[in-house]
């Protein structure tokens, strides 16, 4: 579920709210839904930021002077969004604050716009990313977009099996972080 293109681009907007250094997300959704930010653009960005030892997000506040009129309109358009969402997330439930960052950055509208049957299953798959959010907020205790993204980055399909007998689970000691096992061996 979570390796969907459409779940995986809400994820890297959480991720970008939670840690703006996280400069893999930020290229993933800078131009998503289409915001007329072209790959020169990008390249531009990434190479301010090398030059000045800075993260993207931080170069998107402080473009540099080869960035086009029309280009630089967008990265603070879009630079703006990014850090009204990053204020939300301080003041709304989680499940409400991923309402309104589908909605605000355009993802769902997309979608729509396009019709096609697609297209329709992305939607329901939001809708269903959305519901296991809902759960998750009434399910923890003090749920937090930190600790969901980080319990969804741990959880895979052995983790949800039964436990049987009579095999060895193998992972790396990064996955292992925070889960309880009787016995461990490195």
């Amino acid at each position: 579920f979570y390796e969907r293109k459409e779940i995986k681009d809400i994820l890297a907007y959480l991720r970008v709210i939670v840690n703006p250094t996280d400069d893999i997300s930020l290229l993933r959704i800078i131009n998503v839904p289409r915001r007329s930010i072209g790959d020169t653009t990008v390249q531009a960005i990434q190479e301010y930021a090398a030059e000045n030892n800075m993260s993207i997000f931080e170069t998107l506040n402080e473009l540099p002077d080869t960035v086009g009129s029309r280009a630089r309109k967008s990265v603070e358009s879009f630079f703006s969004l990014m850090s009204l969402l990053g204020a939300m997330k301080e003041c709304l439930s989680l499940p409400d604050f991923v309402n309104e960052l589908i909605e605000k950055t355009g993802l769902e509208e997309a979608y729509r716009k396009e019709n096609t049957e697609e297209a329709l299953e992305r939607i329901a798959n939001m809708d269903e990313f959305r519901n296991a959010l809902r759960e998750y907020d009434e399910q923890e205790e003090n749920p937090t977009l930190e600790s969901y993204l980080e319990n969804i980055a741990l959880v895979t399909e052995d983790d949800r099996a039964e436990d049987e007998h009579g095999y060895v689970t193998m992972m790396t000691l990064h996955s292992a972080k925070g889960l309880e096992f009787d016995c461990v061996f490195i």
